[in-house]
C-alpha cells in the first residue's frame, strides 16, 4: 500500500541557469562548439514531517535555492576554462586551448549533477527527519560568508591600482630626465613610453577582471546565502532574512555599477598612453577613480562582515 505521507518530485534544472547570456553566446560561438547540455532530471520521494513541506511547490523551491550556488559555480567554471582560448593569439594556441576546453566540459556537467543529486538527498533526510530545518538553514547561512568576497575584491583592486600609480611615476620621472638632457635621450624615451604604455594596458585588463570578478564572486556567495534561508528559515527568522539580503544586494548592486563606471576612465588613460600622451594628472586620477570602488566594496565587506556575525550567532543558538 502506498504511503499517503510521501511526496513525489520530478523536476528539471536548467545547467545553463546562472549562465550570462552573453557568455553563452560566446561558448556557442561557430569556432567554440559547444552543446548546450542537458537539463537536469530531478526525481525524489519525500516524507515530511511538518505540514511546510507537504507542499510539493515548497520542496521544488528549496531544491531550486539549495542547487543555485553549484549552478553558479559551473558557469564560473566554464568560463574559467574557455579564457584560455578567448585569450590564445594564435591558431596553435586556440587549438591547443580548445582541446582542453572540450575535454574538461563532460567532466565539470558531470560533478555538477553529482553534487546536485547529494544536495537532493541531503534534503530528503532533513525533510524526512527529526532535524530542525532551521538550524540547517541558518547553519548554511552562515557557512556561505565563512569567506568575505568584498574583503579579496578590495585587496586585489589596491595592488593593481597600486601599480598602475607606481607606473605612472616612473614614466614621469624618467620623462623629466629625458627633457633635461634632451636630444637622443627624449627619443629613447618615446620607446620607453611605450612599453609603459603597453605595460599599462595589461594592468588596466587586470583591474577590469578583478574588479568585475569581484562583484561575481560576491554575487554568488549572496546567491547561496539568501538560497539557504529561503530554503529552510522558519517562518519567525523570514522577515529579518529578508532584509538582511535586501541590504547586501542593494551594497552589492552600487558596487557592481561603480565598477563598471571605472572601467572606461582607466582604458582612457590607458589609451592616452598608447598615443604617447604622458600627464602628471593620470595618477591622481586613477585614485580619484579606485576610490568610489573602494568606498562601496567597504560598506559591502561590513554588511557581509556583520551578516556572518549573526548567522553564526543564530546557528548556534538553533543547535543549542
Amino acid at each position: 500500500m502506498a504511503n499517503s505521507n510521501v511526496v513525489s518530485i520530478s523536476m528539471k534544472l536548467d545547467p545553463l541557469k546562472e549562465l550570462d547570456g552573453k557568455k553563452l553566446k560566446l561558448l556557442m560561438a561557430k569556432d567554440v562548439g559547444f552543446k548546450k547540455p542537458g537539463a537536469i532530471n530531478i526525481k525524489a520521494d519525500f516524507v515530511p514531517t511538518t505540514p511546510k513541506w507537504t507542499k510539493s511547490k515548497n520542496i521544488e523551491d528549496a531544491i531550486a535555492n539549495i542547487c543555485r550556488y553549484d549552478l553558479s559555480l559551473y558557469a564560473t567554471q566554464l568560463m574559467e576554462n574557455y579564457m584560455p582560448f578567448e585569450k590564445a593569439t594564435n591558431g596553435q594556441d586556440k587549438m591547443k586551448a580548445l582541446k582542453e576546453f572540450n575535454k574538461k566540459v563532460p567532466n565539470l556537467y558531470k560533478s555538477l549533477n553529482d553534487r546536485i543529486g547529494d544536495k537532493v538527498t541531503d534534503l530528503q533526510e532533513e525533510i524526512s527527519s527529526d532535524v530542525k530545518f532551521n538550524e540547517k538553514a541558518l547553519a548554511g547561512a552562515y557557512k556561505a560568508l565563512e569567506k568575505n568576497p568584498a574583503t579579496d575584491m578590495k585587496d586585489a583592486v589596491v595592488k593593481v591600482s597600486n601599480e598602475m600609480r607606481e607606473l605612472i611615476r616612473e614614466l614621469l620621472k624618467e620623462q623629466a630626465i629625458a627633457k633635461k638632457k634632451g636630444g637622443e635621450d627624449e627619443e629613447k624615451f618615446k620607446t620607453t613610453l611605450k612599453s609603459g604604455a603597453a605595460t599599462f594596458k595589461g594592468l588596466a585588463s587586470d583591474y577590469q577582471g578583478k574588479g568585475l570578478g569581484g562583484v561575481q564572486e560576491s554575487t554568488t556567495v549572496l546567491k547561496s546565502f539568501s538560497g539557504a534561508l529561503k530554503a529552510g528559515v522558519a517562518e519567525t527568522e523570514a522577515k529579518e532574512a529578508k532584509t538582511t539580503i535586501t541590504a547586501l544586494k542593494n551594497a552589492l548592486r552600487k558596487l557592481g555599477d561603480d565598477t563598471k563606471a571605472s572601467i572606461k576612465p582607466i582604458a582612457e588613460i590607458s589609451a592616452n598612453l598608447s598615443r604617447g600622451l604622458l600627464d602628471a594628472k593620470m595618477e591622481g586620477q586613477i585614485g580619484g577613480i579606485v576610490a568610489s570602488i573602494l568606498k562601496s566594496a567597504s560598506e559591502l565587506e561590513d554588511r557581509f562582515n556583520k551578516a556572518q556575525a549573526t548567522y553564526k550567532k543564530k546557528a548556534k543558538d538553533a543547535k543549542a
